[in-house]
């Protein structure tokens, strides 16, 4: 409330910003998800940074629970996948399964002789 236009007259009521807000926020997920979406079935390269961070406590059970490293594509599109830690700091190739809103499913996979690509 420290700026001018707090005190500027036709104030929008709490209960429509919060709609709006909530509504500008769904939207946000939509089209994230339909940018993923477009990626789906590609293989990309990322880099794997690290292990996955937990995607919610509820997911305990399930089966991106189970996928323990995450990483970036160059188009800065979050993926998780199953691998070994020897992955981390490496470039590998991706097939990208399944679009979220957060993130990406992806593979892992493997150049002809075995090894990630």
């Amino acid at each position: 409330k420290s700026t001018p236009a707090a005190s500027y007259p036709g104030q929008v009521l709490g209960p429509v910003k919060d709609e709006r807000a909530r509504r500008m926020i769904e939207l946000g997920h939509e089209m994230s998800l339909n940018f993923h979406r477009r990626f789906q079935g590609s293989v990309m390269e990322i880099l794997v940074e690290d292990e996955s961070s937990p995607i919610s406590s509820s997911d305990e059970a399930s089966e991106a629970s189970k996928e323990n490293l995450e990483g970036y594509t160059d188009n800065y599109i979050r993926v998780i996948l199953r691998g070994p830690d020897t992955l981390k700091n490496r470039m590998v190739g991706v097939r990208m399964v399944r679009a979220e809103s957060e993130f990406v499913h992806g593979e892992l996979e493997l150049a002809p002789g075995g090894d990630p690509e």
